[in-house]
């Protein structure tokens, strides 16, 4: 069966359409995408089923058809989650151990798409395809870069950045104040550009993000400090 065919198919459209809300393999070409939804495993879980262990090894992500889960620390639900959802997908991407408990609250159906999968799909270095893949569309939809970056140029921006990790109430970003003649007593941050990939960056005391996932931050005091005119 040919691919335009077999995504025609509900089955399979209703997979391809659950990997296009996966945030980070939305942005695969569509080869890929078919391929990795054609590879979906479908699986059952009764009321009370754990799907994920804290503290597990991280060999899969989740998505939920249909249902519902409960994120559990240490006993406490954090959140719950409900159809088309997508969880595990951090821990994953991260090569990290589980960090919440993940129980099904109602019969629940999920997609499952495994390490192995990812690996026969896009190859051992999957990590580095997704991360390309959604650093490559923000970057280009970031005013200071989509005018400015080649495409040739683009894998060694890439190639400048490292995969960071924060947990919650960390410190991201530092803000200085620098009062002198050179900055005019603007606010600073420090020297780097961040792409968030999943979460929200808050200032301190403030209950609005100021960036969230997709956003770039950082770029344009970086740009102000090192171009002249």
């Amino acid at each position: 069966m040919k691919m335009k065919k077999k995504i025609a198919d509900e089955k399979y459209k209703d997979r391809f359409n659950f990997i296009n809300t996966i945030s980070f393999l939305k942005n695969l070409d569509v080869i890929t995408k078919y391929n990795v939804s054609d590879k979906l495993i479908t699986a059952s879980y009764k009321k009370g089923d754990v799907i994920i262990k804290e503290g597990a090894i991280s060999d899969a992500m989740y998505c939920i058809k249909e249902g519902s889960v409960s994120c559990q620390l240490n006993k406490k639900e954090i959140r719950k989650l409900y159809a088309q959802s997508c969880f595990g997908d951090c821990g994953l991407l991260l090569n990290a151990k589980r960090t919440l408990d993940i129980i099904a609250i109602e019969p629940t159906i999920c997609y499952v798409i495994s390490k192995d999968t990812l690996i026969e799909v896009l190859g051992s270095n999957f990590i580095d395809v997704i991360l390309y893949s959604m650093f490559r569309v923000n970057i280009v939809n970031n005013v200071f870069f989509k005018d400015i970056l080649l495409d040739s140029l683009m894998l060694n921006l890439f190639q400048c950045f490292s995969l960071k990790k924060y947990s919650n109430l960390d410190t991201v970003y530092r803000q200085n104040v620098i009062d002198n003649k050179t900055t005019g007593g603007r606010s600073e941050y420090n020297d780097k550009i961040m792409l968030i990939i999943e979460g929200s960056l808050y200032f301190e005391g403030k209950d609005l993000p100021f960036a969230n996932k997709g956003n770039v931050i950082g770029e344009d005091i970086l740009f102000q400090d090192i171009v002249q005119f």
